[in-house]
């Protein structure tokens, strides 16, 4: 039997399903699809291109990339929008061979990530900070 991570693993790969995000509640907090051409993951504003390593908000491409650190970050995030992602787990992510990176080294790209993507929407506030817990895109 899979576990529920193992699960959000497999279903944000599968390139034929829609699915819909569960708070701890069983309310529906946001619909994310895998698009069936490109394995494109798609959020409300957000559309990534895990192929291309290729990120748009709002139909806008970021006007400076993602690195590859801050793509798998904000993936990451997106794949199950409102669970909070763990500092520790997101360096596992973006960091898998490396285990001797301080958890702070997250903060600092997720910074970066927000100042990309204020450049194309000022009123960017997707991804919120869980003060004492780590990071989570926000569902509203």
């Amino acid at each position: 039997m899979m576990t529920r991570e193992e699960f959000w693993e497999w279903l944000a790969t599968c390139p034929t399903h829609k699915y819909e995000a569960i708070d701890e509640f069983g309310y529906v907090t946001g619909t994310c699809k895998v698009e069936d051409t490109k394995n494109i993951i798609s959020h409300g504003k957000l559309k990534l291109d895990p192929s291309q390593f290729e990120c748009e908000w709002n139909g806008k491409a970021l006007p400076d990339k993602l690195t590859t650190t801050e793509f798998l970050i904000v993936k990451e995030l997106a794949k199950r929008p409102g669970v909070i992602k763990e500092r520790a787990h997101l360096m596992d992510i973006a960091y898998k061979e490396n285990t001797e990176i301080e958890d702070r080294t997250i903060d600092s790209h997720v910074k970066r990530i927000r100042k990309k993507f204020k450049k194309v929407d000022e009123k960017f506030s997707a991804i919120e900070t869980r003060y004492g817990s780590g990071y989570r895109w926000n569902v509203s």
